[in-house]
């Protein structure tokens, strides 16, 4: 097989990988998973037999089998990031679920709307598992610590467990929704937990909402101070007039 059959066979088995899992395209081909995994890595070469039972996987069969179905991929998203943001790397996350590094950046940047249904409740399900434990140092965990960072990912214990499955548009507006019923004390209580390192979601909301509201606060008091001030020297001069 040539260097062009080869890459084509790679990018096939990716997409059914995409569409499935290592596992699945290995149960259902008759090839072991070690070398599905390695054509997806795009590792080394396979002869022609084993090219030959992967084109001849039933695609229908696979779909019917891992169960093709779809859902929307926010929830997918964030417990990726989350897990990220405990220092698992995309590889390590991958080889938990069964599906390729690619996927899961994919999914971790947002890039695709809809996740494989199966694929969504085994991200899920991990990080329930590890959501809360800090990965083992290593060099790996500490880029993954240091990409969440950069973005911004939120540990599974700063989502609102009842928020992290919606869209972004909908979780920003059921937090406003919120932070609105809150009163001035409770919004000052949040803003000192995030002063002392709390970052949970409606903790961040409700410090933004105080500081908006003092600074409404504030621009007003100045506006009546130069309002009494303007007639303060209006007062004067009609008095020494």
């Amino acid at each position: 097989m040539d260097a062009r059959e080869l890459d084509q066979l790679r990018q096939y088995v990716g997409q059914l990988v995409r569409e499935s899992s290592v596992s699945a395209v290995s149960r259902l081909s008759g090839v072991t998973y070690n070398t599905v995994q390695k054509l997806v890595e795009g590792r080394g070469g396979v002869q022609r037999s084993t090219r030959d039972k992967i084109y001849a996987l039933d695609r229908l069969r696979l779909a019917q089998t891992f169960n093709g179905a779809t859902t929307a991929s926010h929830g997918t998203t964030n417990y990726i990031r989350a897990l990220v943001a405990m220092g698992y790397d995309f590889g390590w996350i991958a080889r938990q679920v069964e599906t390729t590094r690619t996927t899961i950046s994919v999914h971790a940047h947002a890039k695709r709307p809809y996740v494989v249904a199966v694929l969504a409740e085994r991200v899920k399900a991990l990080a329930k598992q590890y959501g809360y434990l800090r990965a083992p140092v290593s060099q790996s965990s500490t880029t993954a610590l240091h990409l969440a960072a950069k973005y911004g990912w939120l540990r599974l214990v700063d989502w609102e467990e009842e928020l992290i499955e919606l869209p972004p548009e909908e979780v920003e507006a059921e937090l406003r929704r919120q932070v609105a019923l809150c009163d001035d004390a409770e919004l000052a209580r949040m803003r000192r937990a995030y002063k002392k390192g709390e970052r949970g979601q409606l903790t961040r909301a409700g410090a933004r909402e105080c500081n908006r509201r003092q600074g409404v606060k504030y621009a007003e008091r100045m506006k009546q101070a130069a309002q009494r001030s303007a007639q303060a020297r209006g007062g004067s001069v009609r008095i020494g007039a």
